[in-house]
């Protein structure tokens, strides 16, 4: 089965920013990563959080239509091929472990 070995990928907060808004330098390689997943060659997992940061940037700074971004983020929302984080004391202690073990940011992580 093609999906079965597929390794769950972890993104950054900003992918979904990057991966809408084809003006940021980021935008090819995040769109082609997010149609990977689209199409079942990748999969991915994204905090609840992330959802809520990309809409409030997209909308408040990068001027998009509140609900064409809804819109999207509710299509990527109800993708089998994303699992939506929820955010959890145990998820942000996991979070904490993962940025001192990685050297990554709190958000990021």
């Amino acid at each position: 089965h093609q999906n079965r070995n597929r390794e769950n990928k972890f993104l950054e907060s900003y992918f979904l920013v990057y991966a809408l808004n084809k003006d940021l330098p980021e935008h090819l390689t995040c769109k082609q990563l997010l149609i990977d997943v689209v199409n079942g060659k990748e999969l991915v997992s994204i905090p609840s959080v992330v959802f809520m940061e990309s809409f409030h940037a997209l909308v408040k700074a990068y001027r998009f239509k509140g609900l064409e971004v809804k819109k999207r983020l509710i299509a990527l929302i109800d993708s089998k091929n994303i699992n939506v984080l929820a955010i959890s004391t145990s998820s942000i202690l996991l979070a904490f472990e993962i940025a001192e073990k990685y050297n990554t940011g709190g958000r990021d992580s």
